[in-house]
């Protein structure tokens, strides 16, 4: 009974430092997410997403890009 109560509290104590820090996508998630999409896409709009591909992946990052050079513009958090 007392190792449930510390997986448990373990657990828990895991689950709560974790919702504290808000997760941040960076360059990486949202090339990732980009590039993931277009094979989500209706059959007939996947040839022409995946020919230009390697372009969407790149500018995926732009508006990041954007942000922090333009900060009167966004607020960062």
């Amino acid at each position: 009974m007392r190792s449930i109560t510390i997986l448990f509290l373990g657990l828990a104590g895991l689950f709560l430092l974790t919702s504290l820090v808000p997760p941040k996508w960076g360059f990486f998630g949202h090339r990732r997410i980009n590039r993931m999409a277009v094979f989500t896409l209706p059959p007939g709009l996947i040839p022409f997403y995946k020919k230009n591909l390697e372009f969407i992946t790149e500018h995926a990052v732009d508006p990041d890009k954007r942000m922090r050079r333009d900060t009167k513009q966004f607020d960062i958090i």
